[in-house]
């Protein structure tokens, strides 16, 4: 009878432990928001295997504010040591998974010149997806200057 008891004390020490165990998990984990890191006033380069294609500072987006103006250098195909600076709207975007990523997308579409019809999709620091005007997309490495 006293090992049934002994038995039974031991089970429910154990039950207590592992509850313990994982309040002290939960609260820990659900305690501290998440963030992602903040690349704001850092200078990227984005290139191609030939050479730099867009270069660009990542502005101080305030905390409610999704958009800002910047401008861009956009390297030509041809000859990267020529460039053609391009303002545009840059937007700040949530990933649609998860809530502590941001990436950024601008879209400039209007005008004759073919440098005048960009969209690129940033996803901090290292990978960008550009379209110049209506060919396809080019996958480009970046990394901080």
């Amino acid at each position: 009878m006293n090992y049934v008891t002994n038995s039974i004390k031991f089970i429910l020490i154990k039950k207590l432990c592992v509850i313990k165990i994982l309040l002290i998990f939960f609260f820990i984990t659900y305690s501290f928001p998440l963030t992602g890191k903040d690349f704001s006033n850092q200078e990227f380069i984005c290139a191609d295997e030939t050479g730099p294609v867009v270069e660009f500072l990542m502005p101080s987006f305030a905390k409610n504010s999704l958009k800002k103006n910047n401008k861009f250098k956009l390297y030509a195909d041809n000859d990267r040591n020529s460039f053609k600076e391009i303002s545009g709207e840059l937007q700040k975007k949530n990933s649609p998974i998860d809530d502590s990523y941001y990436f950024y997308t601008l879209n400039i579409s209007g005008g004759n010149d073919i440098l005048n019809k960009v969209y690129f999709e940033f996803y901090p620091p290292s990978t960008m997806m550009i379209q110049v005007s209506e060919r396809q997309f080019k996958n480009l490495a970046c990394w901080i200057k």
